[in-house]
Formats: C-alpha cells, structure tokens, sequence
C-alpha cells in the first residue's frame, strides 16, 4: 500500500526543468556525470565543433578560455543544459509539464521543448551575440549582481542614472541583476555595498543584456530569424521569464526570443508562476547550481535537483 501510495505521488507531482543564463561556477565533474549517464554530451559538443569552433571537442571545466569569453560560455551553457534535458526525457524517462529559462536560458528551454533543433539554438545564440556586439561595439558595457538588499532599496540607487542603469532581472526578494553603461554599473555597486548588500559583483559580460540599449538589435533579430531559423510550436509549455505567460505558438516563441534581448526579465516572478501551477518538483538543466543556490529564498513547497543529485533521481 505504501509502495503504491509513493507511486502515485510521484505521478501527480508536476514537474519543470529549468534552464541557467550561463555558467557562473562548476562543480568540476560535470561532464563525468553526464558521460555516464548518455553519449548526448559528447555528441552536442562534436556537433557544435563543427558549426561554431572545433575547440569545443576539447572542453574541459579548468579551461578558463570557455568561462571568460562571453560567447563561448554560452554556448558551453547550452551544451549542458540540452545534455542534460535529453538525459532526464530519455534515460530517466522524467517528462516536464513546463520548462522555463533564465534570460539566455531560453534558447535550451527552446530545445527542450521541441521548438527548435541543437544546431538552430546555436545560430539563434551566435547571431544574438553578433547583433549585440555590432551594436555595443563602442560602448563600455556590462551587468552586475546584487545581493542583500530589496528592491526599493535598489531602485532608490539606480533611479539617480538617468535610464543608463535599468534593474534588468529579480532572481528572487534580495538578489538582483542590473545592467547598462558599465561607469555607472560600478558606481551602483559601490552604493549598494554602502546601503548594506551582502554582496555585490561585475558579471563576466560586456554587453548590457535585458535593457533598452538593445531595442535596434531586437528588430534585426527577428528579422534574422524569419529567414533563417525553423521555430515549431512547442511540445511542452515554456513560462515566459519575462511577463511569466505560458507560451507554445510557433509566432509567440519568435516573439519571446526577441523581446528576451532587449527587454527585463523576473526569475522570481517565473518562480512563482509555476509554483501556482502546482509545479513541485524542478530539475536544474545546467552545470553548477546556479538557481539552486536562488530558489533557497524563494517561498514555497519545492525542490530543485542540480546536475550533482541527477543520479540519485
């Protein structure tokens, strides 16, 4: 009676993979873990070595050269988490009801539901990049992190810049990204620390992601996309970190990638919805632990498993 009351637990319990922007730390035996589990791994990195660079062959999580470079870290990013997906949907036989992704998150949420290929994630990663630099090329931009202070607290800081710092992402009550001019990035952060903030950092980036900057890029984007890439519907709902909508339409996936370039994002908010959609179960699609370490002090009944509890599953 108990084996079966267990059973049917799990079989009503809802389900959501969720997808990291980038990787900010690794475990380091990452690749071991998926190695073991399917050859998706190997087969993704091999497929991107032939469409973007063949030094993605070789990674490997002590070569900074994948972590440093702004592209390339996005790209390995989406190479685990596509891994990683493929293995919890095949070998685990774990289907989700929703996935949902944090800022570049979105393009393996994408693949994971079925709306776009591998290869087509990695050209919609690649030229979102190309449009960004071509834009920014001259400006000195970036994207810092907050922590330990509400966001009134951060909005009083950053209202002072004149639109040249926005509040681009709300990880959860007390942590938050901002995003724009980087002169004024550092000055941000050094106010905050004076208000209080537990913590605060530069983030590994030179483009300001999520902000008005990059309206023009939007455009062009998407025209780039009719054109060259096939977006379906979506087999599984993706939750919008941006208005926290459910989206599976071939016209409003287009539109979601677009807007995700120049427009802020709520992880928090993206959180909550699925929580309201009795989503209790999430399984983080990506290396380190990331939203782990954030859904900590996001309220609710859940658990989130990283890549390191996989096995265990």
């Amino acid at each position: 009676m108990g084996m079966i009351l267990s059973c049917l637990i799990v079989d009503f319990m809802k389900t959501s993979f969720i997808f990291p922007a980038f990787i900010s730390e690794y475990f380091g035996n990452e690749p071991d873990i998926l190695n073991s589990l399917s050859d998706d791994f190997c087969n993704f990195k091999n497929i991107t070595a032939s469409v973007v660079n063949p030094d993605f062959r070789s990674f490997s999580t002590e070569d900074k050269s994948f972590t440093n470079d702004e592209l390339n870290s996005q790209i390995i990013s989406y190479i685990f988490s596509c891994s990683l997906c493929n293995i919890l949907k095949n070998k685990k036989k774990i289907i989700p009801d929703y996935v949902a992704g944090n800022s570049m998150g979105l393009y393996a949420a994408l693949f994971c539901s079925g709306s776009v290929s591998f290869e087509d994630g990695l050209h919609l990663i690649i030229n979102a990049y190309k449009f960004i630099r071509e834009k920014v090329a001259v400006m000195d931009a970036g994207m810092g992190s907050i922590i330990g202070l509400d966001i009134d607290d951060v909005r009083k800081i950053v209202e002072h810049y004149n639109n040249k710092i926005e509040i681009v992402n709300a990880n959860n009550k007390h942590s938050f990204l901002i995003s724009g001019e980087m002169a004024g990035i550092k000055k941000v952060l050094e106010l905050a620390r004076d208000e209080g903030a537990l913590f605060t950092s530069e983030l590994n980036v030179k483009s300001p992601y999520h902000t008005h900057y990059l309206n023009e890029v939007s455009e062009k984007f998407y025209n780039f996309i009719k054109k060259n890439i096939s977006i379906g519907p979506s087999v599984i709902t993706i939750v919008s970190a941006v208005d926290q909508s459910f989206l599976s339409s071939k016209d409003e996936l287009s539109n979601e990638i677009v807007r995700n370039i120049s427009t802020p994002i709520n992880w928090q908010a993206t959180m909550q919805k699925m929580l309201d959609s009795d989503v209790s179960r999430f399984f983080e699609c990506g290396a380190g632990n990331t939203l782990y370490k954030i859904g900590k002090f996001i309220k609710g009944s859940f658990t989130i498993y990283p890549i390191n509890q996989i096995e265990r599953v």
